[in-house]
């Protein structure tokens, strides 16, 4: 009876040359590992799609993909990326305690526009044009019919638009 290193060794290869099956089971076996570590890192980490999540996400996916066609071994490349879980998830905690953390996580959020009127310095400091912000318009919606109000850069990249109401015009 085989034991159960020769079955591993059969069923996900070792050394650097594998076959398909074995690629195939090493990509099943990192699909499940992958979501281990994304339950790590927390909800956000794919979540809030930030500049400090999203290299989360490079990072897992390009030193993971290494082990799934035997570039390098399976038990360091795990031990890498669950490092990095980790310390995702220590800098998001940080970030929630201390906001400075955050700001220099993800960055500020910016006023655009400010009872209608428009701030170019946020707007080239957000390197964005005025077709960008109306491109977000566009995308929101025009659900209140009136002039916009204030926008926003958010932390996230995503623009945020406030339009005046009839309510606003009457205040």
């Amino acid at each position: 009876m085989p034991q159960i290193s020769e079955l591993i060794d059969f069923v996900f290869g070792s050394g650097h040359e594998i076959n398909a099956g074995q690629m195939a089971a090493r990509a099943v076996g990192f699909f499940f590992i992958t979501l281990v570590l994304i339950r790590i890192a927390g909800r956000r980490s794919f979540g809030q799609r930030s500049a400090f999540d999203a290299g989360l996400s490079i990072l897992l996916g390009a030193i993971l993909s290494r082990a799934v066609v035997a570039a390098t071994p399976v038990v360091p490349t795990i031990c890498a990326c669950a490092a990095l879980a980790l310390t995702h998830r220590a800098m998001a905690w940080l970030s929630v305690r201390y906001p400075w953390v955050g700001g220099v996580m993800d960055g500020d959020t910016r006023r655009l526009v400010n009872d209608g009127e428009l701030d170019k310095q946020e707007m080239r400091r957000g390197l964005l044009s005025q077709e960008d912000l109306a491109e977000a318009m566009r995308q929101q919606g025009d659900p209140l019919g009136g002039p916009l109000k204030e926008a926003w850069l958010e932390r996230s990249g995503k623009i945020s638009i406030r339009q005046s109401s009839t309510r606003d015009a009457r205040e």
